[in-house]
């Protein structure tokens, strides 16, 4: 391929994978069957950078997009993940002393992460994001929400703590992105934070529902590593969190040393791409033939309606007849999943229809999901489908 890599530049691109005809956004729920089934849907076709290792969808197209108060990704409804995010905040609180300082979120989606930071640090928040829409406006009252993107224009004067989670990914120009976000951090002492989905664990896992047409890359730590350096920002540490599935970076504004060219790939990465095309449609195929027969697909249960239940559902067969997908999530009940229409319902609606088997998204939530089965009293077997 000839496309030239967004982080480093390198013009030798390889052919990854191909998705054709998924849906555009699969965290934007819909109101009816109808409109669910009628969702616009678009192409990923994959590349990979043998330079700094990123994985990006050289078909994008960012016009058909639109982060507004419909989309819905929020995970703070699940027990485990709340853990983790309480850890989290905790340790950068405790890490670089953000305690009475002002903490600046890139992307805040509901505000549930920067309302926590704020109130464990007794920080002053202020959080950019134009999905939000008051959902946290009575839980702290030193948090502020800014309905629009984040740019040098209308970043405060100051920020001690610059977090951006979970939206580099959606970039169509990361290191344009960046570039303004060291733009914006006008003070050298700021502490920036960025966690975005890590592609070590999409390849060494096979979690290939975790391919979805918003994220324009998937970041490698090398990749992400090498988009701070060559952006400016000096690289503090980085590593990975919630079961390897994310990659972190923490970083500072002050002006990186020069970036040596080169060598960032790993090999274990490149063997891992080279087979990865044939991962993928061994998935497809495997759990196309089991909702056929073993799994039975109007027996079934999806549980996790958001992007990896989304594209599962969509992109191996028979997914379009799975009887129950189910959320913890409570804006997402009685809302519809995109392309395939089935209707989301809460854990306690499967007592009326017990599944025979539960299907689980993501590995993480196995023992959540089991122990939710429990209190239900369901005895259905559950089956881990995203990751291993």
């Amino acid at each position: 391929m000839t496309h030239a890599c967004p982080v480093c530049g390198h013009g030798g691109a390889t052919a990854l994978a191909e998705l054709r005809d998924v849906p555009v956004h699969p965290n934007v729920l819909w109101d009816s069957r109808d409109a669910a089934l009628a969702a616009p849907r678009g192409d990923l076709v994959l590349a990979y950078c043998p330079d700094c290792s990123l994985i990006w969808n050289v078909a994008f197209d960012p016009e058909v997009l639109a982060y507004d108060t419909g989309y819905e990704n929020s995970l703070h409804f699940s027990p485990t993940f709340r853990r983790y995010a309480e850890e989290l905040a905790g340790r950068l609180i405790e890490r670089h002393g953000i305690r009475g300082k002002t903490v600046v979120e890139i992307g805040s989606g509901k505000g549930e992460f920067l309302s926590l930071l704020c109130a464990k640090g007794g920080n002053r928040g202020v959080g950019f994001d134009p999905s939000y829409d008051g959902e946290s406006d009575a839980v702290q009252r030193d948090v502020e929400f800014v309905r629009e993107l984040y740019s040098e224009a209308s970043a405060p004067p100051r920020a001690d703590l610059l977090v951006c989670r979970h939206v580099l990914e959606h970039v169509e120009n990361p290191t344009a992105f960046l570039t303004s976000v060291r733009g914006a951090a006008k003070n050298a002492d700021t502490v920036v934070y960025f966690e975005v989905p890590a592609a070590e664990y999409m390849l060494r896992e096979r979690a290939v529902w975790d391919l979805i047409y918003p994220h324009v890359s998937v970041f490698s730590e090398s990749a992400l590593r090498r988009l701070f350096q060559r952006t400016g920002f000096r690289v503090l540490s980085s590593g990975f969190s919630f079961g390897g599935q994310y990659v972190w970076v923490e970083a500072s504004p002050t002006m990186a040393a020069p970036l040596a060219a080169g060598g960032a790939a790993t090999p274990e990465l490149g063997r891992l791409v080279a087979s990865f095309s044939a991962t993928l449609a061994e998935e497809r195929r495997t759990w196309g033939l089991r909702l056929g027969r073993g799994a039975g697909a109007p027996e079934a249960c999806v549980w996790g309606a958001g992007a990896k239940g989304a594209m599962f559902l969509n992109q191996v067969e028979g997914g379009d007849r799975v009887g129950h997908v189910v959320d913890v999530n409570p804006r997402k009940h009685k809302r519809f999943v995109p392309g395939t229409g089935q209707r989301i319902a809460a854990p306690e609606e499967l007592v009326t229809s017990p599944p025979e088997r539960v299907l689980v998204m993501n590995p993480i939530y196995r023992e959540e999901i089991e122990e939710t089965l429990r209190s239900l009293g369901l005895e259905a077997i559950v089956e881990a489908v995203g990751g291993s």
